[in-house]
């Protein structure tokens, strides 16, 4: 393949934050094939809100290494939490923001940008997503899984069938 998608999500409770990068490509009929690439966690010690602003920070910096790495065959990047407080103030320039949430939300907007190619004024591709389809609530909460459930051929490994869609039928939210 010439051209892939990432698929970036990311998510965090009370004690930790992750992400994880997904490389997408497209099949002959018009759906997409999709595998983990790497993925991150933190632990953080903020509330809810705080660490979901610091999990999107840490999924725009992964996937900017990622397509730093990748180069030219990354021709589309999508970013998605389950966080509307984190979503609205990375898009919302016009509110007032306090210190700690103006600089991170600075530097995901930076991460992004220049990943995308965007300009500062095109739309931030950060996209909202069910908490039921983020599959980085693996991360970050407690789930009883085992090694099948991680391994091989896993929605952990292959995706959930949301991802491998086209990117103008995946089930999100803009802001």
């Amino acid at each position: 393949p010439n051209a892939v998608r990432l698929l970036c999500l990311s998510d965090a409770a009370e004690g930790a934050g992750g992400c994880a990068i997904y490389v997408c490509f497209e099949k002959t009929d018009g759906n997409f094939s999709c595998q983990l690439l790497t993925a991150r966690s933190k632990i953080l010690h903020h509330k809810v809100p705080r660490n979901e602003l610091e999990a999107v920070k840490l999924m725009a910096e992964t996937a900017s290494s990622v397509k730093y790495a990748l180069g030219d065959i990354v021709k589309q990047i999508l970013y998605f939490t389950d966080s509307t407080i984190a979503m609205c103030w990375c898009h919302n320039l016009s509110k007032k923001l306090r210190m700690y949430t103006l600089y991170r939300v600075a530097d995901i907007r930076r991460f992004i940008f220049s990943a995308t190619g965007f300009k500062d004024t095109d739309p931030l591709p950060l996209y909202h997503i069910d908490g039921e389809e983020n599959i980085a609530d693996l991360l970050t909460k407690v789930h009883d899984i085992s090694p099948k459930d991680i391994g091989s051929g896993s929605p952990w490994q292959s995706g959930l069938p949301w991802m491998t869609l086209p990117s103008q039928d995946i089930p999100t939210t803009t802001y």
